[in-house]
């Protein structure tokens, strides 16, 4: 009985204790509960660990959402077309896109070929179809240039426009025209092609024009370029060059092997 007593006895010390410490800790000021919250905040974000991502910008690695990178790559198009803006770029002869937005507050006006500083992070996109799919992709933050390309030395070696022609019942579009003329730049400032560099090395007396046509081979949809030297009376095709209307790679075509060769 005198037991039985004791641990009563026991049990309602432990009580009043046990409520006693509860009131205490509900008399506390707001700052300890901001601190016990900032705590927990804190110890779960250590305790959780980061969903990595894979990402064409670091082959055979993961990286973390919202995280800022910075690469050097070479400048290659802008593509405006489509639900996002694209930026596209090489690193090490990969061609990457990258999602960007803002555009009237920046200066993204590059030529292909430009060497540029870029910083870039992981963020989140939504992908059309049969209901929007949350992905991650590449943003594009910054981009600076930091050394111009060949086109830049092209263009102040070779100061005439350079003409183009294509048949009367096409519609092009003066955008994809634009796009057409920078890409014969750059082709023309990148060539190693022996009839290439031999009119380069005489601006003077070479008259660079292309003409625009469009060719089904190979089960693929290509905008062709004759590149040619226009000498009067006649002109000599120089290169013929194959856009692929899908995946916008350019090609040489081989004529003695006849086959497409992508480009550079």
């Amino acid at each position: 009985m005198k037991t039985w007593f004791m641990t009563q006895w026991i049990l309602f010390s432990l009580s009043l204790i046990f409520y006693s410490c509860k009131d205490v800790q509900h008399k506390d000021t707001d700052m300890s509960s901001v601190d016990s919250n900032s705590f927990t905040r804190s110890l779960i974000k250590d305790t959780i660990p980061e969903i990595l991502h894979k990402s064409e910008m670091n082959p055979g690695g993961e990286v973390p959402v919202d995280k800022v990178f910075k690469d050097t790559v070479t400048f290659v198009e802008r593509d405006d077309n489509g639900d996002y803006f694209l930026f596209y770029i090489r690193k090490k002869n990969r061609l990457i896109s990258l999602v960007y937005d803002d555009l009237g507050d920046r200066n993204l006006n590059f030529l292909r070929g430009d060497t540029l500083v870029i910083q870039w992070k992981m963020d989140s996109i939504w992908v059309a179809g049969d209901g929007d799919r949350l992905d991650f992709k590449e943003w594009l933050v910054n981009a600076k240039k930091i050394k111009d390309g060949k086109v830049a030395a092209f263009r102040k070696n070779y100061i005439k426009p350079i003409r183009y022609w294509y048949r009367k019942d096409t519609d092009y579009t003066d955008g994809f025209k634009d796009y057409l003329y920078l890409l014969v730049e750059y082709y023309i400032a990148y060539s190693k092609q022996p009839l290439v560099l031999l009119h380069l090395g005489m601006p003077e007396q070479t008259e660079f024009v292309y003409s625009i046509e469009e060719r089904d081979e190979r089960d693929r949809h290509y905008i062709v370029l004759g590149l040619s030297n226009d000498q009067g009376s006649r002109s000599n095709i120089i290169q013929w060059l194959y856009l692929d209307s899908e995946t916008h790679v350019l090609y040489e075509y081989d004529l003695a092997n006849d086959q497409l060769i992508p480009f550079p």
